[in-house]
């Protein structure tokens, strides 16, 4: 998945809030991420499973999410909406492997239909 490029932003209004707006402009930090890893990857795993039914494919889901998750984290201003972005991007991931896999059935090469042998 690409990142859209940043639009620009209008130039800074001083109101007084510089060391708050610094913070959430560097957006969610690793530490806060890995803090949520510990204690939501769980969670998070039984959320893919209910959309998916492979345990390794809930796995993979979750794990793929927290890497898109860590590479975007600058766009993540609230450090409190980085579990409800997590969530939002495990449905996404899991409702995206069921369609590779329902894909994947529909162009499986249909079986012959029994036919008569050439000697009958």
């Amino acid at each position: 998945m690409i990142a859209p490029w940043p639009t620009a932003r209008p130039a800074h209004i001083t109101t007084g809030r510089e060391d708050t707006d610094d913070a959430m402009a560097a957006g969610t930090t690793v530490d806060h991420l890995t803090e949520t890893y510990r204690a939501h990857y769980r969670s998070l795993l039984g959320l893919a499973a209910l959309l998916l039914d492979d345990t390794a494919s809930c796995e993979d889901v979750v794990q793929e999410a927290f890497i898109r998750v860590h590479s975007a984290r600058k766009r993540v201003r609230d450090p409190e909406k980085t579990l409800a972005y997590l969530r939002q991007t495990v449905v996404n991931l899991s409702r995206s492997a069921l369609r590779r896999r329902i894909l994947g059935l529909k162009l499986l090469s249909k079986p012959m239909p029994d036919m008569a042998s050439a000697e009958e």
